[in-house]
């Protein structure tokens, strides 16, 4: 919650008149977020429960979206002091140097990461028959508990890939 407000301030003190979608902040009604035409997505602590348990691999998440589109993107991963950038049409960099995905077309010479939404311990669709198959047929497969770093760790090509399945409500 203290990032969260940190993040919060920050972000209002540049530009009061955007607002803000957030994991810990008070859910906004989705009809009222689609009237919104420039918007702050942010997940102030991706990873709270490796945080909470002191295992090292969280991150600090912040986007910028114009019209439903990401424009802009900023994950800062605080214990590597790893800070990733990405823009539309401009690239994606890593403490300002350029990053690029990895190469690796075949599943079989792949490290991957994948991951588990919440609430899937309570559900019969969750996704353990799939990742069963990434492990029997890629090298490793990571599964961490935070997106943003498996997903920054993709872009910057230390990771083949990321799979997650999507859980319907």
């Amino acid at each position: 919650l203290r990032s969260q407000e940190i993040i919060s301030a920050g972000l209002k003190r540049i530009a009061p008149e955007i607002p803000m979608l957030s994991e810990e902040a008070e859910a906004v009604p989705f009809e009222e977020r689609r009237r919104w035409d420039w918007l702050w997505v942010v997940d102030p602590l991706d990873g709270t429960n490796n945080y909470a348990h002191g295992y090292p691999l969280f991150c600090v998440s912040i986007g910028f979206v114009v019209d439903r589109q990401p424009v802009v993107g900023v994950i800062y991963n605080p214990l590597l002091d790893e800070l990733y950038t990405a823009e539309i049409g401009k690239g994606a960099f890593l403490n300002g140097l350029p990053i690029h995905a990895s190469e690796t077309a075949d599943l079989g010479s792949a490290l991957l990461a994948s991951g588990f939404p919440y609430g899937v311990w309570n559900r019969p669709d969750d996704n353990l028959t799939e990742y069963q198959r990434l492990v029997k047929r890629a090298v490793s497969v990571r599964c961490d508990g935070c997106a943003a770093a498996d997903l920054i760790h993709t872009a910057a090509g230390r990771l083949d890939g990321y799979w997650e399945q999507e859980i319907e409500p």
